[in-house]
């Protein structure tokens, strides 16, 4: 029933009140709605919801995020035609967090398919076989 529209009663409403005053939060009742949404625009599973005891328990399944030989495939690709990308703006571009990008980035390079070329700031990647 929480992944369509119904009626919410806050627990506190004093301090519901102040949330919504203070712009922490647009309504009460739509929080599962929206979840749920983003979550499904992120190509993710929604979460289950149970009740037990009084309580709401949400559980979400994540995504494998360990380097996946498609990722890497991915970040090459970028990298070959752009080697000046960095480890943010390749994230944002995947979908995925720097530590993934990272991880995907130290695995290539110890295959010796990627080498850094310069520093951190200025230096560029090179795609090798």
């Amino acid at each position: 029933m929480l992944f369509q529209p119904h009626e919410s009663t806050p627990w506190n409403p004093w301090i519901a009140s102040v949330f919504y005053r203070r712009g922490l939060i647009e309504t009460w009742g739509g929080g599962t709605l929206k979840i749920a949404s983003q979550m499904q625009d992120a190509g993710l599973q929604p979460p289950t919801i149970v009740e037990n005891a009084g309580f709401v328990i949400m559980t979400f399944v994540m995504p494998d995020r360990r380097t996946s030989e498609k990722m890497s495939e991915k970040v090459l690709a970028a990298l070959r035609r752009d080697g000046k990308l960095t480890i943010s703006a390749l994230a944002i571009q995947f979908g995925v967090t720097t530590r993934t990008i990272e991880r995907t980035l130290k695995k290539r390079q110890e295959e010796n398919r990627l080498s850094r070329i310069g520093q951190d700031k200025g230096g560029h990647w090179k795609v090798g076989g």
